[in-house]
């Protein structure tokens, strides 16, 4: 019977050489790697996956993945014939993490990228059928808020553009350099510069805790985004973000032309000139006090109030005061015909109750 088990004990552990040796021989082999790619990408998206260039993945305490020349089928009735295509690729994982349910990605480097989206009038978008329907389950099915689902520590991603062609207008951007992820498992950092339509976006900024908008609680953040001449820049916090209550912001917008801002955003002019204004939340007890101050162009806007949440107050007063040069243009942007071309002033308050704004003037 000794004998029986030793023999048996060799058998398996020649058996776990073999299997090693193997898998260690496999993950070498190039060939297999990218064959292996292309059939799973081909299984789970209907879509062809190829890898031109040098495909390399190692595993050891961390799993490095290293790739290039890849490329991604796109919808059969649009153009490009690829949706992605990546000049390198570069991604590491601790191995450890993918046995505790939270992958834990030390570093991705994307670089020298190519993505085409689609949204054409007769077929829809050119990634619809990559997205399985969404299943909204019952209050009793919903799983409760616990953490970030993945750790991305540091992103970096270099010489990329996007381009998504839609019916009202499309929209290309150039990412000359973008680098985001956690900084101290507290809190996101990111940092790029890059092009909206040909016009310079600089984003520097931070919010935190990391997993907040998964499990709510309060958001500290810091952000400023220069788009073309125009400014934002907004910091502060707010106590709980699934409630919106307990907001202690200061935000602030200015630019040259807010006629151009407002045609970049795809809303009508409601006035010309340059723009500034600030918009101050400050929390009172269990309300909010809110404050915007400032000129959009021409029109001039003061609005003070106070309320119990900032996303739908279900009590509290706001109260709006506009002058501008013109009510005819003013009413000609939000689709008002019949309207003087004289210059006005309005005032206008709501009074906020569950469910309901009573408007008066």
């Amino acid at each position: 019977m000794r004998r029986f088990i030793l023999i048996t004990v060799a058998i398996i552990i020649v058996l776990l050489v073999a299997v090693i040796a193997a898998a260690a021989w496999l993950i070498n082999d190039e060939s297999f790697l990218k064959q292996q790619a292309s059939d799973l990408a081909l299984k789970f998206t209907g879509r062809e996956l190829h890898i031109d260039g040098p495909l390399d993945l190692s595993i050891g305490s961390s799993i490095a993945l290293n790739a290039e020349g890849i490329r991604f089928a796109n919808a059969d009735w649009a153009t490009p014939d690829q949706m992605v295509a990546v000049g390198s690729l570069a991604v590491v994982v601790d191995t450890r993490s993918l046995f505790g349910g939270k992958p834990d990605i030390a570093h991705v480097a994307l670089s020298d990228c190519q993505v085409n989206l689609e949204n054409h009038p007769k077929h829809g978008t050119n990634w619809a059928d990559l997205v399985p329907p969404k299943k909204e389950p019952s209050e009793t099915e919903k799983p409760p808020r616990k953490g970030l689902p993945v750790i991305l520590r540091d992103t970096v991603i270099r010489d990329c553009q996007l381009k998504f062609e839609r019916p009202e207008s499309p929209v290309y951007i150039a990412v000359s350099q973008l680098r985001f992820g956690l900084t101290d498992d507290s809190r996101w950092e990111a940092q790029g510069v890059a092009a909206i339509n040909d016009e310079e976006l600089e984003l520097d900024g931070w919010f935190g805790p990391a997993g907040v908008f998964i499990d709510g609680g309060r958001l500290d953040h810091e952000l400023n985004l220069t788009l073309g001449p125009n400014e934002f820049s907004s910091s502060g916090y707010i106590e709980d973000y699934v409630a919106a209550t307990g907001a202690n912001i200061q935000t602030r917008l200015s630019g040259p032309s807010i006629e151009n801002f407002l045609s970049r955003l795809g809303s009508p002019s409601i006035s010309q000139g340059p723009f500034d204004f600030t918009l101050d939340l400050v929390s009172e007890g269990n309300m909010t006090r809110m404050s915007i101050n400032g000129d959009f162009g021409d029109l001039k806007i003061a609005s003070s109030g106070l309320v119990d949440k900032i996303a739908d107050p279900e009590a509290g007063t706001i109260g709006l005061k506009m002058a501008g040069p013109s009510l005819f243009q003013l009413g000609e942007a939000l689709g008002f015909s019949g309207l003087v071309d004289e210059p006005f002033e309005l005032e206008i308050n709501a009074d906020f109750e569950p469910g309901m704004a009573n408007i008066s003037s």
